[in-house]
């Protein structure tokens, strides 16, 4: 999925989506859409409207105010659970500056999307819970930390650090570099931080040195609205370098997006992150037997 584009195409993106757009229609179904019935599971996709600057979280419950039947009945028909899944998903992983957004076409406008990270859902575990309980979503699923269980799996995480940094180095092009992973960062923390206020949180790195892991701590309000579990491998320099990683520029090479040379790596620490989960204490009321 990685290939590189031209050269004075670059400027664009540095990859192409020709073939990411063809393994999504070959896993998906190039003609499959949100609302197709072989979709056994709820699904909410978030993306960035870059027309609009607005999150567009879509999501294929039959009851949402933008996917019922009368939408039919607007000229032309702009239901999203006619959107092609396909596009949709591509459209949610469009990040910048690796990849050109997606078109699409909602009833009779034209959209530009990009990847949901940019938005402050990056971690969209406390938008999923609201999607599912409050009524204006269509679905009301009842809260309680016996009702609904939450489990946000990120995809590695760290602190973009610069022990050495003096002010007259922080330039524009320091600032272009650095603040996309900064912004984005901070959202996905920002909503683990939430989801531990208002959950009963089971499992989860601290936070920080304040706030810590509030494992087991009782919400706002005293009561928890969910369970929620936070599983994201420690991907900082100290956690590499415990795991064997004493090449500093390979320890700063494996946190990009586009490490392809580092996936046997990235796979051990996947696996070694698993190894904290606990199904019996995490997902303890929530599974069968």
């Amino acid at each position: 999925m990685f290939a590189k584009r031209l050269l004075p195409l670059r400027l664009q993106a540095l990859y192409k989506d020709t073939p990411l757009r063809r393994e999504l229609d070959d896993f998906f179904g190039a003609g499959r859409t949100l609302g197709d019935p072989e979709l056994r599971t709820l699904l909410l996709v978030v993306m960035h409207n870059t027309v609009t600057d607005s999150p567009w979280p879509l999501s294929n419950c039959t009851l949402a105010k933008y996917n019922r039947a009368d939408r039919f009945l607007v000229a032309p028909p702009d239901r999203n659970l006619d959107i092609p899944l396909a596009p949709l998903v591509r459209a949610s992983t469009a990040a910048p500056i690796y990849f050109k957004p997606q078109t699409l076409q909602v009833g009779s406008h034209t959209f530009l999307y990009q990847d949901g990270g940019v938005t402050p859902f990056n971690n969209p575990a406390l938008l999923l819970v609201l999607m599912a309980t409050l009524p204006e979503y269509g679905l009301g699923w009842p809260v309680g930390q016996d009702q609904l269980l939450v489990v946000s799996v990120g995809t590695g995480s760290a602190a973009a650090v610069h022990p050495e940094l003096r002010r007259g180095k922080v330039t524009l092009a320091f600032n272009a570099r650095n603040l996309p992973a900064v912004f984005m960062n901070g959202a996905a923390v920002s909503q683990d931080l939430l989801c531990r206020s208002f959950g009963r949180c089971r499992a989860g790195r601290p936070i920080d040195r304040e706030f810590g892991a509030r494992l087991d701590a009782p919400g706002l309000s005293g009561d928890n609205l969910f369970t929620y579990v936070r599983y994201d491998a420690d991907l900082s320099d100290e956690a590499l370098q415990a795991f064997g990683i004493q090449d500093p520029k390979r320890r700063k090479r494996v946190r990009k997006l586009d490490a392809v040379d580092e996936i046997p790596l990235l796979q051990d620490l996947g696996r070694s992150a698993a190894g904290s989960v606990d199904l019996d204490r995490h997902f303890a009321g929530f599974l069968d037997g």
